[in-house]
């Protein structure tokens, strides 16, 4: 899991906090701390998993799941996103949540926030 500040800054947006349903088991961290689920919401940050990134793109089927991101990894993903930004390695979930932002709402990651894409 991916507890970065990199991902967490990347998930802090309104697309993806939006989407969370607060469970037991999902990972709120706070400027990188693991805190309690009963400190109030706002004043968390939601970081999903690789699974629940997965299902926020909706494919019924995983083959059209991943050939979607084949696709988006390979016209753009690579060039926008690379193996290692500044010394640091690109997560699996950072990967997946510019497909989903990507594919959702058209936004790239620019560095420090999401942009629309053109």
């Amino acid at each position: 899991m991916d507890t970065s500040e990199t991902y967490i800054k990347m998930c802090n947006c309104e697309e993806i906090q939006g989407q969370w349903k607060p469970n037991k088991i999902d990972f709120a961290p706070y400027y990188s701390l693991a805190i309690p689920m009963n400190i109030p919401r706002k004043s968390r940050v939601w970081l999903p998993r690789q699974d629940q990134l997965q299902e926020m793109v909706g494919e019924e089927y995983p083959i059209d799941l991943l050939y979607g991101f084949h696709r988006f990894y390979n016209t753009m993903g690579c060039d926008l996103y690379p193996h290692t930004i500044n010394g640091a390695k690109t997560s699996m979930e950072q990967l997946w949540l510019a497909f989903v932002m990507k594919e959702k709402y058209n936004k790239v990651w620019y560095g420090s926030d999401w942009i629309d894409s053109y």
